[in-house]
């Protein structure tokens, strides 16, 4: 025995057994109902510092072998996902399901991504409207701009399927004579 009633897991079966249930997910009555001991006695062995280490230990390498091991099939299942993709035989709706779940696990649908996206779009945009009014008239310019603070006409009863309709905005380019 050892500092403050700690032992040896080795020289103790239902231990060692204990921590092979834990370990495989069973609860603390059923690994007390398999091992004919109550399930304080359990209890007292999780909260042991040295099975409790013990136990920390085997859960880690047990998730790393796991992890280890998913990782090496990461390639294979976006092949596997690509080839769907690619493969014009491929029903359409397994397609789009291939299409979605690689999107959905790389990080590129959804979220914080949706929003980074957003932003880029937006930066692209008011970039190009810049060098747009660098080029443009300057009365050329404020006729835009009024037709963008104009209302949109309202629409009588758009269906369900119909966008809204924009205001119409015509814009002469100056002729590249000038």
């Amino acid at each position: 025995m050892t500092q403050a009633g700690a032992t040896n897991l080795a020289s103790h079966p239902r231990r060692t057994k204990a921590l092979e249930l834990m370990l495989a997910g069973r609860t603390d009555r059923e690994i007390a109902t398999e091992l004919s001991v109550d399930p304080s006695t359990v209890w007292r062995w999780r909260t042991d510092p040295t099975f409790a280490v013990e136990l920390d230990r085997e859960q880690r390498e047990r998730f790393s072998l796991v992890s280890d091991r998913l990782s090496a099939l990461v390639h294979r299942a976006v092949d596997t996902l690509g080839e769907l993709l690619s493969d014009p035989a491929t029903p359409p709706m397994l397609r789009i399901r291939a299409a979605e779940s690689i999107l959905d696990r790389s990080g590129w649908s959804g979220g914080a991504h949706d929003r980074r996206v957003q932003a880029l779009v937006k930066a692209e945009t008011e970039g190009f409207l810049r060098h747009l009014v660098e080029k443009l008239e300057p009365e050329t310019v404020d006729k835009l701009v009024e037709a963008l603070k104009a209302p949109w006409p309202e629409a009588a009863e758009p269906s369900k399927t119909e966008a809204r309709p924009r205001p119409r905005i015509v814009v002469e380019y100056p002729s590249e004579d000038s």
